[in-house]
This record gives structure tokens, C-alpha cells and sequence, in this order.
């Protein structure tokens, strides 16, 4: 079974999003700046724990790069070393964030491009009639798309790209009930 991309993307994606934030209190100089990137690094890293991703294993050795001690001859609080380590490794832990996102946000990309095709080929045909329930409507397209000669090979495509539980969940992004035959 195929891990779920939606799911794993929007997680991701949540992370990335808090980045800019975490740069803004790094050039502020707060206070909370280490603590908070740490977080950010340990939940970070067990998203991709969880979905199996093996970076996840990067993320924690730069997080460890900050639990270092300072070396006494640098003449440094432990604080402001933290803060200069952390600092540091930013820009790392944006593109390990980057690298494992970017592939999993393509493959969604691709599929959303070609339900759309698929799609329109629905509304130009009148497949499916927007009168029923629209679990009915995502089932009927899909048994259309899949018996279909032409449509089931884009079908195909999308399977070997993502699940069939995401691409029932594209799909019910997708579908545009005002281009639906009544």
C-alpha cells in the first residue's frame, strides 16, 4: 500500500511554512529563537520518522550539532553558542525540508494535471450526471476513467504516481460541479 502524499505534503508544508518565522526571531535575536528551532527540528524530524523518510536521521544530526558543548577556549556563554550553531545549520534544515518535499509536491502536481485532463474529458462527454450523491459522482468518474481505453492509461498514470485513496481525494478537489451535464 502507498503512503498517503496528501497527507505527508500538508504535514510538511506546515513545517515549511513556519520557517520564515523562525529566520525573523534568529535576526531579531530573541530569546526563545533556539528553543523554538529546536522544536521545530524535533517535529520536523518525527514527521519524517513517522512516514518513514530517511532524512529524518539528517534533521536530528544537525540537531545535534546545537547540543554540543561550547569549547571553553572560545569564550562564549553556552547561550550565545547556541544560538550561533543554530544559526548555522538554518539553511540546511530548509533544504533537507526542500529535498523531501519538492519530489512528494510534484508527483501531486502531476496528478492534479492530469485529473484536471481527465476531467474535462468528463464534462466535454457528460459522463456522469451532477444529480447524483457526489461520492456517486467520484465513483462513476473513476469506473468511466478506468474502462475507458484512452482514459484509463492517464488513469494509470496517476496510480503509479499516488494512491488510489489521494487520488479519490484529488479528484474530489478537482471536480467542478458547474461543468457537470444536470
Amino acid at each position: 500500500m502507498k503512503k498517503s502524499y496528501l497527507q505527508i505534503e500538508k504535514e510538511l508544508l506546515d513545517q515549511s511554512l513556519k520557517f520564515p518565522n523562525l529566520v525573523s526571531q534568529a535576526f531579531k535575536k530573541n530569546s526563545q529563537f533556539v528553543n523554538n528551532f529546536m522544536d521545530w527540528l524535533r517535529l520536523t524530524e518525527n514527521i519524517m520518522q513517522k512516514y518513514k523518510i530517511p532524512q529524518c536521521s539528517q534533521l536530528a544530526g544537525l540537531r545535534s550539532k546545537i547540543l554540543i558543548p561550547a569549547d571553553k577556549k572560545l569564550k562564549l556563554s553556552k547561550r550565545r553558542y547556541n544560538f550561533q550553531i543554530a544559526v548555522s545549520i538554518l539553511n540546511d534544515s530548509q533544504e533537507i525540508l526542500t529535498i523531501v518535499l519538492s519530489p512528494i509536491s510534484k508527483k501531486l502536481d502531476d496528478s492534479r494535471d492530469i485529473i484536471r485532463q481527465l476531467l474535462n474529458v468528463a464534462y466535454q462527454h457528460k459522463i456522469v450526471d451532477k444529480n447524483l450523491e457526489f461520492n456517486e459522482i467520484l465513483q462513476t468518474l473513476l469506473f468511466e476513467f478506468s474502462k475507458h481505453e484512452n482514459l484509463k492509461t492517464a488513469l494509470g498514470q496517476i496510480y503509479a504516481l499516488i494512491s488510489q485513496a489521494d487520488t479519490l481525494c484529488l479528484l474530489a478537489e478537482e471536480v467542478e460541479f458547474d461543468k457537470l451535464p444536470i
